[in-house]
């Protein structure tokens, strides 16, 4: 049963609709209040779920929410309180929104507010703990500009929890980001689990990651063999997101366990970059190179190569309108 949930300054009540039908795609989604403050989310719904949501007091204020489709990637949710402030409200409103029973279901909540009149970023994993997410990155770069929140400018930048970052809106329904600068990647590490050797490298993508390549990807057990190497003792206390990959010359499968989420999710950006970043150092692929992600979808990785360190790492993906909406707050 949904429950009303209060919050400093706020009632959440969530709620829900199912039904038989067709898929419904990843969908960002963005809520306004009556100071045009604005926020915004992506979901991805089941074909038995037709819909989901929560109301929202704030001041008594109306809040309206629009969606869109995103890379069918990890399910995100955001509002925007216009200051990104109130990190512990959020990070409650981030479980409970993201909880697949009682909220709308979501790997991760994406906050966006501002600082010293520039676009702030910031994003919340399903169990609360902060971090930084590529593609929930490209997600607000595309609302931004569908917003106008660019001034027409397809050439921008906005502040994440790495810093500031550059996005470009490449074409019609296709963004790219500038990913933080990577860190100096670990390759050959050998460890054991799940009564087996493991080879795995790794490195920083704005996010801690593991890179793992294996042949049968397509049935490899994502969920038992992630959860075992993202809880190794070499990677405390923080943990890593694990990139299960098949390489090609320019193009790679990949299959990612999320840390936070505690899941396979159906898309990584910042693993779909460490993993090319990877491939790229073990000689198994060049830039550009697309990553075929579990969704089905591609996302594509560019990046230079100068001495011992990599610099304009760009991940670009897609991004579509499918529906719009309104929430009204009573």
């Amino acid at each position: 049963m949904l429950r009303s949930t209060r919050f400093p300054g706020g009632r959440l009540s969530p709620y829900a609709g199912a039904g038989r039908g067709a898929t419904i795609s990843f969908a960002e989604s963005v809520i306004e209040n009556a100071d045009h403050d604005t926020g915004y989310f992506v979901s991805r719904r089941p074909a038995m779920q037709a819909f989901a949501g929560g109301r929202f007091r704030l001041h008594r204020r109306w809040l309206v929410f629009t969606e869109y489709k995103f890379t069918r990637a990890e399910v995100r949710t955001s509002i925007d309180n216009g200051t990104a402030s109130a990190g512990d409200s959020l990070r409650r409103l981030a479980i409970l929104l993201c909880d697949r029973r009682r909220g709308v279901g979501a790997d991760g909540l994406l906050v966006l507010g501002s600082d010293s009149g520039m676009a702030k970023l910031l994003y919340f994993n399903s169990d609360g703990s902060t971090a930084f997410c590529g593609n929930g990155s490209r997600c607000a770069a595309w609302w931004l500009f569908v917003q106008g929140r660019t001034g027409g400018r397809r050439k921008f930048e906005f502040l994440t929890s790495a810093g500031p970052l550059r996005a470009r809106i490449v074409g019609p329904g296709r963004v790219a980001i500038a990913m933080p600068r990577p860190g100096e990647a670990r390759l050959g590490l050998k460890l054991r689990a799940l009564d087996r050797a493991w080879t795995i490298h790794a490195i920083h993508a704005g996010v801690p990651h593991a890179v793992v390549e294996v042949n049968d990807v397509e049935n490899l057990d994502v969920e038992r063999a992630g959860k075992a190497l993202r809880n190794h003792r070499m990677f405390k206390p923080h943990g890593a997101n694990i990139n299960f990959a098949a390489f090609g010359a320019s193009r790679l499968i990949l299959r990612t366990y999320e840390r936070g989420v505690e899941a396979e999710t159906l898309a990584c950006g910042t693993g779909a970059v460490a993993t090319a970043l990877v491939g790229f150092l073990l000689g198994r692929c060049r830039p550009p190179v697309r990553i075929k992600v579990r969704s089905g979808e591609t996302l594509k990785a560019s990046f230079l190569r100068e001495g011992e360190t990599f610099k304009e790492v760009w991940l670009e993906g897609p991004a579509q309108v499918v529906c719009k909406g309104e929430i009204i707050i009573p």
